[in-house]
């Protein structure tokens, strides 16, 4: 496959405080959700997926073999979180 863009390039458009802007953007969405009571968020069902799938291959890893959910489930094993080394 060959894909050919115009001889001269996209050379791109300015951006203009994109960090600062993407940040205030998002914290004025969360305060209108928390104020309306607004509770979908799109993005907690592909981020619980992804936890729980490292935490699948750090339990088959640490144990050395093939696990599914519902043998971890069944063991209702309790995770404990050490956040000791975390800093606001």
């Amino acid at each position: 496959v060959r894909i050919l863009g115009n001889r001269g390039g996209y050379r791109g458009g300015e951006v203009i405080n994109l960090y600062p802007r993407g940040a205030e953007r998002n914290i004025d969405t969360f305060y209108k959700c928390v104020s309306n009571g607004i509770c979908e968020n799109p993005t907690v069902e592909p981020s619980v997926n992804a936890t729980l799938t490292t935490i699948l291959g750090r339990e088959a890893a640490k144990r050395n073999t093939k696990l599914t959910w519902d043998e971890v489930i069944r063991e209702n094993k309790k995770l404990e979180v050490d956040l000791s080394g975390l800093k606001a």
